[in-house]
């Protein structure tokens, strides 16, 4: 009687999950951008606080400062602004000047005299507005801002001044690339 041959293959070896990459911080992604390695064990996430009543410009910081590795909440006007900077801590707040409710002014104003109230270290507040008219950046630095960023601004604008006012280090461009111009 013939004997049964065995047809059967080898059972392959199941592979090990890949363990998710966590997103990069700040000063790596701005290390990467600019060709630098990154640091091994990096500061915490920049949280930030978005403070715009436009979705699509919400939309627009919100992918920008996730690809920059921060951590980001909104907040749709100068009132609830307040209200979230009341209930956590941030390390940069992104503010439209124009919103409804609590205009950036004077909702950044009302942040200023919070913190001279009660001794709080000074929060670095960016404001961004659409209006580029000659004054503006003095009425937003009046208001409390600590700088200013006019839309429509570039990514690299954008980055450029999360980094600056987040207070990570920046790399230094490398030696091999061309001068940025400006038009």
């Amino acid at each position: 009687m013939p004997t049964p041959t065995s047809t059967s293959t080898p059972t392959p070896m199941p592979m090990p999950m890949p363990m998710p990459t966590p997103a990069p911080t700040l000063a790596t992604a701005v290390a990467l951008l600019d060709g630098a390695a990154p640091a091994a064990d990096g500061p915490p996430p920049l949280r930030v606080l978005v403070a715009e009543d436009t979705e699509m410009n919400r939309q627009l910081a919100r992918i920008l400062l996730t690809r920059l590795g921060c951590e980001v909440d909104e907040a749709v006007n100068g009132q609830l602004a307040l209200d979230a900077l009341e209930a956590a801590r941030y390390d940069l707040v992104l503010m439209d000047c124009m919103m409804p409710v609590l205009d950036g002014y004077e909702a950044c104003r009302r942040l200023r005299q919070r913190e001279s109230e009660t001794d709080a270290p000074r929060l670095p507040v960016i404001a961004l507005t659409a209006s580029a008219i000659e004054g503006d950046r003095q009425r937003c630095l009046a208001a409390g801002m600590d700088d200013y960023l006019s839309k429509p601004f570039t990514a690299a604008e954008f980055s450029a001044m999360v980094a600056r006012w987040g207070r990570l280090p920046v790399a230094a461009p490398p030696v091999s690339a061309p001068p940025l111009s400006v038009p």
